[in-house]
Formats: structure tokens, C-alpha cells, sequence
């Protein structure tokens, strides 16, 4: 007789990975608009402030698209290792969030609502990929 396989991947997990990279997307373009927001309303906002804050966009991206792409991966193929280092990239990530509230130059309420919910996402994602594993 065959052995029946116990299913593995996390339909939760999946869900809140498919809207966290819709989230993902709208972070970073509303990011991109309100560096350039902040760089004309703003005349103290200076060129190492702007420069700063366009690096951690960029690395914030490449740290939180990789994530997402190994959780899929790793909930798809019902493998351990991609979710582990998920996990492990959701620390850049929640820094890249503390940034984005705390240490900008300037930090507007829209910065720290849109960083609250990415940080929602991660922690809900945490925990799922926690018992996936």
C-alpha cells in the first residue's frame, strides 16, 4: 500500500506572502514619491539625507523581494531551508521598517503608517512560517 504524505505547505503562509508582495510594491513606489515629495517640499532635506534614504530604499527591496521569493519557495516545495533563511532575512527587513519610522531625515505619518503595516506582515509571516516549519 502507498504511504499517505502529510501536506506540509501553509495556505495561510501563502495568502499573506501573495499581498504582502502586492504590499511590497506599493511600499517602495510610495517611497520613491515621498523622496521626492520630501527633496522639493523640504529645504533642509540635503543631498547625503536623500542619498541615505534612496540606498536603504534599495537594499530595504533586494532584502524583503528575496524574502518573499524564498518563502514561496520554500512553503511551495515543502522545504525547511529557503524558510529558514527567510526568517533570517526578516531582520534587515524589520531594520529597514525601524528606519523608515525613526531614523529618517525627515519622517512623515504616512512613513510610519505604511512601515506599521509592513511590520504587521512580517510578524504575522514569522509566526506562520514558524509553524510551517
Amino acid at each position: 500500500m502507498l504511504k499517505e504524505r502529510r501536506i506540509l505547505s501553509s495556505l495561510p503562509l501563502h495568502i499573506s506572502l501573495y499581498f504582502d508582495s502586492y504590499y511590497v510594491v506599493g511600499f517602495v513606489l510610495v517611497n520613491i514619491i515621498l523622496l521626492f515629495y520630501k527633496s522639493f517640499s523640504y529645504s533642509h532635506y540635503s543631498h547625503a539625507s536623500r542619498t541615505l534614504d534612496a540606498f536603504v530604499i534599495i537594499f530595504w527591496t533586494f532584502c524583503d523581494l528575496a524574502r518573499l521569493i524564498l518563502a514561496k519557495k520554500g512553503n511551495k516545495c515543502e522545504e525547511v531551508y529557503p524558510l529558514l533563511i527567510q526568517l533570517g532575512l526578516s531582520g534587515p527587513v524589520v531594520l529597514g521598517h525601524t528606519f523608515f519610522i525613526l531614523w529618517q531625515t525627515i519622517v512623515l505619518d504616512l512613513d510610519k503608517i505604511l512601515s506599521v503595516i509592513g511590520i504587521v506582515f512580517l510578524c504575522f509571516e514569522t509566526i506562520l512560517t514558524g509553524l510551517a516549519i
